[in-house]
């Protein structure tokens, strides 16, 4: 079993700027009855999240065959406005920005660089193994679901979103968005 989740990330939004989409991008889920305007205990974690509402079915794919959705106790969207590393499925590649270098997730030293960018370090550094570049780690390529992010929408056990609502989403934010999926 386990809890699935799906994370929208917008792009390059400053921690200054946090609060202002944060709003932005939960009025427009209540506004467009996608959610709940109520906070309840809907989602994992800490503080609350906001149930699915009446027209959350127009923003997920096969929403007949996976209604029941709606019933479970973990089944909102929780606002994250903090500084996150957010991942969904593990073992992804990353590629070095300077020489191309392809490194698997599980097999490269990266996490120093990851926590020293959590912590408030924009500028942490990771260096390629094979030509010696030292590049911020947010400048690597990560092929998969990785996105760094000071705000995030996430959908808990939702049926998958809709390409179209993930581009409306991106577009209302006037941002582009990272769309990840994974399971816990």
């Amino acid at each position: 079993m386990g809890d699935h989740y799906q994370s929208l990330v917008p792009k390059n939004v400053s921690s200054n700027d946090v609060a202002a989409f944060a709003e932005r991008g939960t009025q427009f889920l209540i506004a467009r009855e996608i959610v709940l305007p109520d906070s309840t205990d809907c989602i994992l974690g800490d503080g609350g999240g906001y149930p699915p509402g009446p027209a959350s079915d127009s923003v997920v794919q096969e929403p007949q065959r996976y209604s029941h959705y709606k019933t479970l106790k973990t089944n909102g969207v929780q606002v994250i406005a903090k500084r996150t590393f957010f991942y969904g499925w593990t073992d992804f590649p990353i590629q070095c920005p300077k020489c191309g270098a392809d490194h698997k997730s599980h097999h490269y030293v990266w996490g120093d660089a990851v926590d020293q960018w959590y912590h408030g370090d924009d500028g942490a550094l990771l260096r390629c193994t094979a030509c010696g570049n030292a590049t911020r780690v947010t400048e690597w390529e990560y092929r998969g679901q990785v996105a760094f992010g000071d705000l995030g929408f996430t959908f808990w056990n939702w049926p998958v979103l809709r390409e179209d609502f993930v581009a409306e989403f991106s577009l209302m934010m006037q941002r582009g968005v990272a769309s990840l999926c994974g399971k816990i």
